[in-house]
């Protein structure tokens, strides 16, 4: 900075632009520093809805691990793959053991994410299937921190083949589906798994409607 342009600042204070970039700058780090803290904050795990929730906790609840029906979602996913016309109704333990057994994690192509998912667990209730993602919060790898991702929603036919379709979507306690755009930008991460079957794939590309009916997500095949 020159002589004459310090003594300027000196007589007359900052410039219209520096006072404007430091606002922004400003603005900036404390929205950042106010996400990172939502995103931070315990989600309380609980087996249901308490009588009377606490003003601002944000609650999970996991989807059943039943044991014994290990053998039953065996079966369904034969009919569903075997080309037939049927409608295969799984509940939450039966999907709960299909991706326990086959597709437990995320790929982890996105070693450099701050938000890492380990694991899927899925929950129906209220009409809607819940997706859940116990994860990791990673700083640079200076401070790291447990949490939970959560989406809530239904499915909707996208070209020619159904999508989850989240209306609701959890970082911790940030409320991501109230950012636009966000939840189309975080969801597809969290969904992207391992060692899907290819005869999977093929049948829900052949699905005529996906649904939630009372307990369970029904795959209609025509």
């Amino acid at each position: 900075m020159s002589t004459r342009s310090r003594v300027e600042r000196a007589l007359h204070g900052p410039s219209l632009t520096e006072v404007t970039v430091g606002a922004v700058m400003s603005l900036v780090l404390g929205a950042l520093l106010g996400v990172l803290y939502l995103i931070s904050v315990p989600v309380a795990t609980v087996r249901e809805m308490p009588a009377e929730p606490v003003a601002g906790q944000v609650y999970y609840i996991e989807g059943s691990r039943a044991s014994g029906v290990r053998g039953t979602m065996m079966n369904k996913l034969k009919l569903f793959t075997g080309g037939g016309d049927y409608d295969i109704r799984l509940n939450e333990a039966e999907l709960n053991a299909w991706i326990g057994q086959s597709v437990a994690k995320p790929t982890g192509e996105d070693d450099d994410a701050m938000v890492k998912p380990e694991s899927i667990n899925f929950r129906i209730a209220d009409g809607r299937l819940q997706i859940a993602a116990p994860s990791t919060l990673d700083l640079l790898g200076i401070y790291s921190q447990k949490l939970i991702l959560q989406a809530r929603g239904t499915f909707a036919k996208s070209g020619d083949r159904f999508v989850y379709n989240a209306d609701e979507l959890m970082i911790g306690s940030l409320a991501v589906s109230r950012f636009p755009g966000m939840t189309g930008l975080i969801l597809p991460r969290m969904l992207k798994l391992d060692d899907v079957p290819e005869d999977l794939i093929a049948a829900w590309g052949r699905l005529d409607s996906v649904r939630v009916e009372d307990d369970t997500l029904v795959l209609s095949l025509p």
